[in-house]
């Protein structure tokens, strides 16, 4: 999450870490056979082709863009200097607050 400088509200950018847990936990010995060390080569290729063309077609919250892009705008304004890191951060904060469901009155 601290990983990069991004407006993406994405929890994590270890994505490396996370296919190396992966792929390592499809072998039972340190030099698996060549065989089996292609074949799980192919699956994961197969998955990551189905999960690209999810992804293009999946559309994302109307909410979750206007979160990025407000904070895409926050972070030129403290670029150029405009807000301190105090502010962007209060500024960004706010955008996250939780929302309660109004109660019924009587």
């Amino acid at each position: 999450m601290w990983a990069e400088y991004s407006s993406s509200i994405a929890r994590t950018t270890n994505h490396r870490a996370s296919f190396h847990a992966h792929f390592n936990s499809n072998f039972n010995a340190a030099h698996p056979n060549i065989f089996v060390f292609m074949g799980n080569l192919l699956e994961i290729q197969c998955d990551i082709y189905a999960k690209i063309l999810e992804f293009k077609q999946l559309k994302r919250k109307a909410d979750t863009i206007q979160k990025e892009k407000t904070i895409a705008t926050l972070m030129t304004h403290h670029d150029l200097g405009e807000l301190d890191r105090l502010q962007c951060l209060q500024r960004v904060s706010f955008k996250f607050l939780p929302v309660y469901p109004k109660e019924k009155k009587a």
